[in-house]
């Protein structure tokens, strides 16, 4: 099954983004990045909580996760690898089938 949260996020999409030469570095940047959001998001929750409310604390959350989505569909590269396969796993170098 599809585990959706961050596993995806920290293990796969390393592999999609990043190439070969630099993956394990960057690899190991994103899990780290991952983490760091998520403690520093724990440590404000409380704060921002008492001072706004736990509305506030969503909104900004989902705010948050949205401009992350948008940062991930819209500025992450396609690789392209010496077989003309690209990251998606599908050739761009296909004939047509029709």
């Amino acid at each position: 099954t599809l585990s959706v949260g961050p596993n995806v996020s920290t293990f796969l999409l390393p592999i999609i983004a990043f190439p070969e030469e630099i993956r394990s570095t960057f690899h190991g940047l994103s899990s780290a990045s991952a983490k760091v959001g998520a403690m520093v998001g724990s440590m404000l929750f409380p704060i921002v909580s008492e001072h706004a409310g736990v509305t506030a604390v969503m909104g900004t959350q989902a705010v948050v996760c949205l401009l992350g989505a948008a940062f991930g569909q819209f500025l992450i590269e396609d690789h392209e690898d010496e077989e003309g396969y690209t990251t998606d796993g599908f050739s761009d170098t296909s004939s047509d089938c029709s």
